[in-house]
């Protein structure tokens, strides 16, 4: 019925392009998201509502980019497994000391450049960590930029090393979300966010290694900080918060131990399903003089976030 593409450039290169579609027939939604999110079905009954997603089988990269795949995510198991035995030894002292989180949290969720970033509204920055902390709390900062490489292309590829394995393991194209209009009755394969809005996991190795916080341990630091750098500082992070947060530090956290957690959050679901409570006969396509659901002036910015 009505489509709206919005182009963000910067310096004459394209950096950003949001396409939203408003269609009024479950054929149409299914033409729209078949290529991308194979096998679509939008059914309904009295009082319910059903979206069904089934993702094409195989993998969107060649060969040459599974075999990448596999090999980055042997990788970054040997980096994230030094990473959780670092901070758990963090944790460890914390545990015993557990006055000095602020202080010993501050330097790991700070941007660069971004002084006070993570300090709640009217406060100070804590003082600086002793000896015996910086001695702790290097290894893990270290660890963290090492992990977060992950994000760098470099010379070499016009492909960071997350959006490789996201190539070879994201049935999906893009990430994808969905919003419906009724209590949610039952869900397979969606997380369900903060803002009650149903998301694919995330398919890379960033997505892979959030999905193990509390496994070995939480919270988890190098996840805030990425989340922190995402958003470019507007979600903020109340560091007192972060601090009090009850901690999870345990042991075995060994590379094998993490590649097997990794390859079971990069397997995608079979199915994506949402079943939510509706008015009866909703689920109704519109008829053809355009009836309920075809407003002439259509608000994006109220159906959907960028």
């Amino acid at each position: 019925m009505s489509e709206r593409l919005v182009q963000d450039r910067t310096g004459g290169l394209l950096v950003r392009a949001t396409r939203r579609v408003y269609v009024k027939e479950p054929s149409s939604l299914r033409t729209l998201l078949a290529r991308s999110a194979g096998s679509v079905r939008l059914a309904s009954g009295p009082g319910w509502s059903e979206l069904a997603l089934a993702p094409l089988p195989g993998s969107r990269a060649g060969e040459a980019e599974r075999h990448r795949s596999a090999v980055l995510v042997e990788d970054w198991s040997v980096r994230a497994a030094l990473y959780l035995e670092r901070t758990r030894a963090l944790y460890r002292y914390l545990e015993e000391k557990p006055e000095r989180s602020e202080i010993c949290f501050a330097p790991l969720l700070r941007i660069e450049g971004s002084e006070g970033q993570g300090d709640a509204p009217g406060t100070s920055a804590p003082p600086p960590p002793s000896d015996e902390e910086k001695s702790l709390i290097d290894p893990v900062q270290d660890s963290m930029k090492v992990l977060i490489e992950m994000f760098d292309a470099g010379e070499e590829s016009a492909w960071t090393p997350d959006e490789v394995v996201r190539l070879a393991n994201d049935p999906f194209p893009t990430r994808l979300v969905v919003v419906v209009p009724g209590k949610i009755l039952e869900s397979e394969g969606f997380v369900l966010d903060k803002e009650d809005r149903l998301t694919v996991p995330e398919g890379g190795l960033f997505g892979a290694i959030a999905s193990l916080e509390g496994t070995w341990i939480a919270p988890d630091p190098l996840v805030a900080y990425v989340r922190l750098l995402r958003s470019n500082g507007a979600e903020g992070l109340d560091l007192a918060a972060f601090a009090a947060r009850p901690r999870t530090a345990r042991g075995g956290a060994t590379p094998a131990a993490v590649r097997r957690e990794l390859e079971k959050a990069l397997s995608p679901a079979s199915s994506y399903r949402v079943k939510w409570a509706s008015a009866e006969g909703a689920g109704r396509a519109p008829d053809a003089e355009g009836g309920p659901g075809a407003p002439d002036d259509i608000d994006w910015e109220a159906l959907a976030k960028p």
